[in-house]
């Protein structure tokens, strides 16, 4: 009797728990093209394996957000080290520059004793194009903000991103949504505009219109983040996520050397020697440990859900803010429960 055979005579006596499983969906398995019947302990053994995984890739991302606002606090705070007499000034564009020049080939090296040396086909050329300018847009526009709008404006803003990636995923097509999704990431939404209310009459960075141009490069900031989150979702689904990655920082190297080039007078090369710490601990942290984690994560997570992450920032950036910075706590801050319940909601939700 085949296992075919075996397998529609059985159909009626077969336990609630039994089911047919095909070899291309036991992952790992070579076998018969003929479906074969599996347990169900097998089949739940890899599921629960598989959310282990997520489990995993999740606190991973974590981990990445919270390395971001440290690293802004870090910026931040250094800035106060810069000494003007001896000619040293604080440029983004040359900052920025030297993080990307700095991460790309580091990622490129990683790639090749990783995963080998390979190009993009020529049909992705223009989408990693494209992806490495949203990196360039998105990390040029923050450093700006911190130093216009300070590092609370920046984190609190974050929050815009997870909106704008499914607002633009659904429209799209490359996203699916949920009502527990949507709800989960109004809540974390509603938490951090809370927690923005009460900072932004005590952020630390500048006044008026120099205040009003650093909320507007971190709004674009934001929306920028959000595209690079969606094209990287598609280009995960081709190529290693390291691969991705060192593309990405090659493009926004080049962008961000240009850039400098154009905009940026002799006396901006004079590097302070207190931004010295916080420029290694963005390259090897924010950038390659990052953002390399940040696309891995597209591979077993729909870009959504990574996004939805940045709503963490305001909780942490206002823990950081607090115990480093000696800023006060308001009652606004108890939007971080919101923020809680919110990417709890988000990360059950699977689609």
């Amino acid at each position: 009797m085949s296992v075919v055979e075996g397998a529609s005579q059985g159909r009626q006596s077969r336990h609630a728990f039994d089911v047919i499983v095909t070899p291309s969906q036991m992952e790992g398995q070579q076998g018969p093209k003929s479906p074969v019947v599996r347990r169900g302990s097998k089949v739940s053994t890899a599921a629960q394996a598989s959310a282990k995984r997520r489990g995993a890739v999740q606190i991973g991302v974590v981990l990445t957000h919270c390395s971001f606002v440290f690293g802004a606090i870090l910026l931040k705070s250094s800035m106060k080290g810069i000494d003007e007499v001896r000619g040293e000034v604080f440029s983004p564009l040359v900052y920025a520059f030297y993080r990307e020049a700095s991460a790309g080939p580091l990622l490129f090296l990683l790639s090749v004793m990783t995963v080998g040396y390979r190009l993009p086909l020529r049909k992705d050329a223009v989408s990693v194009f494209f992806l490495g300018f949203f990196m360039f847009v998105s990390q040029l526009l923050y450093i700006m903000g911190v130093d216009m709008a300070g590092v609370l404006m920046a984190s609190c803003v974050q929050p815009s991103v997870p909106v704008f990636t499914v607002m633009i995923g659904v429209v799209l097509g490359v996203e699916k949504s949920s009502m527990r999704k949507v709800i989960g990431i109004m809540f974390a939404v509603v938490g951090a505009v809370s927690m923005v209310v009460g900072s932004v009459g005590g952020a630390e960075g500048g006044s008026g219109a120099n205040l009003l141009l650093g909320d507007l490069c971190i709004l674009v900031n934001a929306l920028a983040m959000a595209a690079y989150y969606l094209l990287a979702k598609k280009l995960v689904a081709k190529y290693s996520a390291v691969h991705v990655a060192a593309w990405a920082y090659a493009v926004a190297a080049t962008l961000m050397g240009v850039a400098a080039m154009l905009w940026t007078a002799p006396t901006d090369w004079v590097f302070p020697k207190s931004m010295v710490a916080p420029l290694i601990y963005w390259v090897l942290i924010c950038s390659v440990g990052g953002y390399l984690a940040v696309t891995y994560a597209m591979n077993y997570l729909p870009a959504s859900q990574v996004a939805a992450f940045q709503t963490l920032q305001p909780f942490v950036g206002a823990v950081l803010a607090v115990s480093l910075l000696n800023e006060k706590v308001n009652r606004y801050d108890l939007g971080a429960f919101g923020i809680v319940v919110g990417l709890l909601m988000v990360t059950r939700d699977e689609r």
